[in-house]
C-alpha cells in the first residue's frame, strides 16, 4: 500500500515484480564481518545491481533504506545494502572516511561475482552515503555503471578544513550526530554550548 502510493506520489511506473531478501555477514579481508542484506527482483534471474553503503543502520526505524530498496527491487534491480565497518550490526571498529574505499571494492567484487549480478552496478546514496560510494567507485572504477549521489564529498578534507581551516562547527555537529545518534535525542544536544566549550576537546562531551 505505502509503496504504491509513493510510486504514485513520485510518477513511478507500476511494480514490475515482487521482491524477497535475505541477511548476510560479509567478510572482510582482515576477517571483520560486515551486516548486509540482498533484496532480489523475484521472477528475474539476473539483473542490474544497486549498492548502498550506510554507517546510519539498515534496519533502524523507520527504515528508509530498506523503503528505497525495496523501491527499486520491484522495479527490475537487485539491491545490496551494508552497515559500514563498525556501525550498527557491522563488526569492527569505525574509522570515519578511512575504510570505505576498502570496504567497498571488497563489496562490488562480491557483488560483481554473484550469478545474479549482470555486470552493471551503480552506486547511490546521499551524504555519508556519498562519500562510501565516492571511495568504492575511486578504489574500482571499472566495475561501476553508474553513480547517483547528492551531498556528499569526494574529499573530506575540503569539508572539514574549508580554507584550509580546521571547522569545529562541521566536525562537532557530524561528529555527534553520527557518534551518539543511537542513544542521545537530537534536542538533549546543545552544539552552540559545546562549541563555547574550552578545552575544545571536551566539545563533544560537553554539547
Amino acid at each position: 500500500m505505502i509503496q504504491r502510493l509513493i510510486r504514485a506520489l513520485l510518477d513511478l511506473p507500476p511494480r514490475r515484480c515482487p521482491s524477497w531478501s535475505e541477511r548476510l555477514w560479509l567478510p572482510m579481508p582482515d576477517g571483520v564481518r560486515l551486516a548486509t542484506i540482498h533484496l532480489w527482483p523475484v521472477g528475474l534471474a539476473t539483473a542490474p545491481v544497486v549498492v548502498m553503503r550506510t554507517p546510519y543502520g539498515m534496519t533502524r526505524f523507520p527504515r528508509p533504506l530498506i523503503g528505497l530498496g525495496r523501491l527499486l527491487c520491484e522495479s527490475g534491480y537487485h539491491v545490496v545494502l551494508q552497515d559500514v565497518r563498525g556501525r550498527h550490526e557491522s563488526e569492527g571498529q569505525f574509522r570515519p572516511f578511512a575504510d570505505e574505499g576498502r570496504d567497498g571494492k571488497t563489496l562490488l567484487g562480491w557483488v560483481a561475482d554473484q550469478s545474479w549480478c549482470d555486470g552493471r552496478i551503480g552506486l547511490i546514496g546521499v551524504g555519508y552515503l556519498a562519500h562510501a560510494a565516492w571511495a568504492a567507485l575511486a578504489e574500482d572504477p571499472n566495475r561501476v555503471r553508474a553513480l547517483v549521489i547528492g551531498l556528499g564529498a569526494s574529499d573530506p578534507y575540503a569539508t572539514f578544513y574549508s580554507g584550509g581551516a580546521f571547522s569545529l562547527a562541521t566536525a562537532l555537529q557530524w561528529g555527534v550526530g553520527i557518534g551518539d545518534r543511537e542513544r542521545v535525542p537530537p534536542r538533549e544536544i546543545d552544539l552552540e554550548r559545546g562549541l563555547a566549550y574550552r578545552p575544545s576537546r571536551e566539545a563533544d562531551r560537553v554539547a
